[in-house]
C-alpha cells in the first residue's frame, strides 16, 4: 500500500490556529456589518440537487466546474459552488410566511472543479448578503452601501479601493444597438467579461471567430473603452437614453449624497457573467499596484 500523503487535496487548505484566528477576525467583521444593517444569518446544506445550479449558475459554474455525484437512490447531487441558487431555493420555500423584505446573509465554504489560481482555491469561503421581496431601487443602493462599509470596517488606507458599477440593462442595450444575433449574445457577453484579461488582438480575433463584423467590433470596443458615462454617451449616442445608464447615474448620485462619492465609478468592463443578474451590477476593486483586480461583486 502506498504511503498516504499528509497534504490536503489540491486546491484546498488546512487552517492552523494562527491562520484560523485571522480568518475568524475577517468573518466576525463581515458579520458585524451585516447585523448592523438588520440582516439575519442562515446556512444551507453543502450539497444540493444538481439542477439547482445547472439552471442558474451559468455555463462554467453550473457546468464544467460543478462537482457532481449520484447518491444510492440515483439522485443527481452537487457540492455547493456558490450560494445564490441555494438561498433562492431556501427563500422560495419560506417566502409567503416571511415579512418583506427578507434580509439574509451567510458565511460559507464552496467547492469548484477549477484550476487553483492566485487568490482563489477550489475550496473557498465567501460572504453573501441578499434582499428578497423588494422592488425598490433602495435595495440595490443598500447592497452597494454595505459593500463599501464592509471594506471600511477593516480601516483600509485612503484610496485603496473603489466600487465600479454597470448594468445588465445597459449591456442588453449594447447588444441590441450592435445588432448581435440572439444565438451569439451569450458568447459575446462571456467575451466582454474577459476584457482586460486578454489582449485587444485576442479580443478582436475571438469576435471575428463569432462572425462579428468589423463595425460591430468597433462599437463593442468603444463601449468597453469608455472612461465614464459622458464618454460612453459621446461614443455611442444611441445608448445615452438607455434605462440602465440612467440607473447607474441615479445610483451614483444617491450614494454620493450619503457620502460615498469617493468610492464610486462607472466601469463598462464589469459584466458579472452569471445568468441571474438583470439590473445594476458592481465589483469592488483593489487599487494596489500589485493586486489591481476585483475583490468581490454582486448585483
Amino acid at each position: 500500500m502506498a504511503k498516504l500523503s499528509n497534504q490536503p487535496p489540491k486546491g484546498t487548505s488546512d487552517w492552523l490556529p494562527a491562520e484560523l484566528k485571522i480568518r475568524q477576525y475577517i468573518f466576525n467583521t463581515w458579520r458585524q456589518v451585516c447585523l448592523s444593517y438588520g440582516y439575519q444569518e442562515y446556512l444551507t446544506p453543502i450539497i444540493e440537487a444538481a439542477e439547482v445550479y445547472q439552471a442558474k449558475s451559468g455555463e462554467d459554474v453550473g457546468g464544467k466546474e460543478l462537482i457532481m455525484f449520484q447518491d444510492k437512490a440515483g439522485r443527481h447531487l452537487a457540492i455547493r459552488p456558490e450560494m445564490t441558487p441555494s438561498v433562492t431555493r431556501l427563500v422560495s420555500r419560506i417566502y409567503n410566511a416571511e415579512q418583506k423584505p427578507i434580509r439574509y446573509f451567510s458565511i460559507a465554504n464552496f467547492l469548484r472543479n477549477e484550476k487553483p489560481q492566485r487568490g482563489r482555491n477550489r475550496e473557498f469561503w465567501q460572504l453573501n448578503f441578499d434582499i428578497f421581496g423588494s422592488q425598490s431601487p433602495q435595495a440595490d443602493l443598500e447592497i452597494m452601501q454595505m459593500a463599501v462599509d464592509i471594506m471600511l470596517a477593516f480601516n483600509p488606507p485612503k484610496n485603496s479601493f473603489y466600487l465600479a458599477l454597470n448594468s445588465r440593462k445597459l449591456i442588453e442595450g449594447l447588444l441590441t444597438t450592435t445588432k448581435i444575433k440572439p444565438d451569439k449574445q451569450q458568447a459575446v457577453v462571456r467575451l466582454l467579461d474577459k476584457w482586460g484579461k486578454i489582449s485587444v488582438r485576442d479580443f478582436q480575433s475571438a469576435l471575428k471567430d463569432l462572425s462579428i463584423s468589423v463595425e460591430q467590433q468597433n462599437k463593442l470596443m468603444a463601449f468597453m473603452s469608455a472612461k465614464d458615462i459622458e464618454d460612453l454617451a459621446k461614443a455611442l449616442p444611441e445608448l445615452a437614453t438607455n434605462q440602465g445608464l440612467k440607473d447607474i447615474q441615479e445610483a451614483i448620485d444617491s450614494l454620493s449624497k450619503l457620502g460615498y462619492s469617493q468610492y464610486l465609478q462607472f466601469k463598462p468592463s464589469v459584466i458579472r457573467g452569471l445568468d441571474y443578474y438583470d439590473g445594476l451590477i458592481f465589483e469592488v476593486f483593489d487599487n494596489h499596484q500589485d493586486n489591481n483586480r476585483a475583490l468581490f461583486g454582486g448585483g
